[in-house]
């Protein structure tokens, strides 16, 4: 049978799956070199499509291993699943929470896969672990001791990121939370990360031009300024609200803000992708729309002093101020009103 996906072995009419463990891993698995895992199907095409799902599962298996061998966790045993717990409440985490943590974590591989070349895969690998979640809410594919409301939040997160549904619900579900709180950034934090640190992070990972650079410094200077100098594990929603108020009271204008809260989203979102801070503190907060018509008309005192100045006085013409153009667009204005754009585009058989 030439099209026999490796692994797939038939034994007394019924198929099953066997695959090599991993050398790293032949401690964790008590020196057995290979799992052997029953099918339970004679049929040849369903066989195929468990296997599929069953290689991916033992993909995982294997990660979570390695992740719990490396964190110095031993290996769950026995069959009762584990059950993830909040830090705060001490209850099950709810798998819609899950759901937001995982679209999140999807998004930004998504958009890493994007710009390093490796988008089908990742496309592909999206949608293969659907399957595969989905087989284990269903009992197809044993959960290898993992909790199912972590599985079945995974399964919805990855639902609405390839298919959209379910993330109308989803949607609502993140505004309803409340925001991740001092005392839990500070269970989950293991380091301690400073302002400067985060800039150094970004910095050597995005690679930007030394304007940008140094423009994202001052931001995180004027943030720690405004709001305190403290890891960036405890930032709070609180805080991206105090420092954008913090910028409102300091009179800058609706445009500079805009740049202002930009910057310091991309420095937090990035600390938020590489698992630095807890919440991305600087999404939904907008600087205020520029009044229109908020230029204020000058004062007679004002135009007293412009029009005693040298240039109409002693007939001065500075040459950036475009020789006669600096005499002449002042006066132009003044009595007619029209805009200065509008003005210098004029000729002199216009006005004469």
């Amino acid at each position: 049978m030439t099209d026999m996906p490796t692994g797939l072995i038939r034994r007394g009419g019924a198929y099953s799956l066997r695959r090599r463990i991993p050398h790293d891993l032949l401690e964790a698995y008590g020196g057995r070199k290979e799992v052997v895992k029953a099918l339970g199907t004679s049929d040849r095409q369903e066989a195929k499509r468990l296997h599929a799902i069953a290689w991916v599962a033992l993909d995982q298996e294997f990660e979570a291993r390695r992740s719990k061998r490396d964190d110095g966790v031993a290996p769950a045993t026995g069959s009762k699943p584990s059950r993830v717990m909040s830090p705060i409440t001490g209850e099950p985490i709810s798998p819609s929470v899950i759901a937001l943590v995982h679209l999140d974590t999807l998004r930004s591989r998504r958009d890493r896969a994007a710009s390093e070349g490796w988008l089908v895969r990742f496309n592909r690998e999206s949608k293969e672990a659907l399957v595969f979640y989905q087989a284990m809410l269903d009992g197809d594919v044993s959960s290898s001791g993992e909790d199912l409301r972590v599985i079945e939040g995974k399964r919805n997160g990855l639902r609405a990121f390839l298919t959209g549904e379910g993330s109308m619900g989803l949607a609502v579900r993140r505004r309803t939370l409340v925001p991740i709180g001092e005392a839990e950034n500070q269970l989950r934090a293991r380091t301690t990360t400073t302002w400067d640190q985060l800039v150094t992070k970004w910095a050597a990972e995005r690679k930007p031009e030394a304007k940008t650079h140094k423009a994202h410094q001052a931001i995180a200077n004027e943030f720690k300024a405004l709001v305190g100098d403290f890891p960036v594990e405890q930032l709070t929603k609180r805080h991206g609200l105090a420092f954008k108020d913090g910028l409102v009271a300091k009179g800058v204008t609706p445009a500079n803000l805009k740049t202002k809260l930009s910057r310091a989203k991309t420095l937090v979102n990035y600390g938020y992708d590489n698992d630095l801070v807890g919440v991305r503190i600087m999404d939904g907060l907008r600087a205020p729309k520029s009044k229109a018509g908020g230029r204020k008309p000058y004062s007679d005192d004002a135009l007293q002093k412009l029009f005693s100045g040298p240039v109409h006085v002693e007939g001065y013409r500075p040459v950036q101020g475009r020789g006669e153009a600096s005499y002449w667009l002042p006066l132009i204005a003044a009595y007619s009103g029209a805009r200065l754009e509008e003005i210098a585009g004029l000729r002199v058989s216009d006005v004469t």
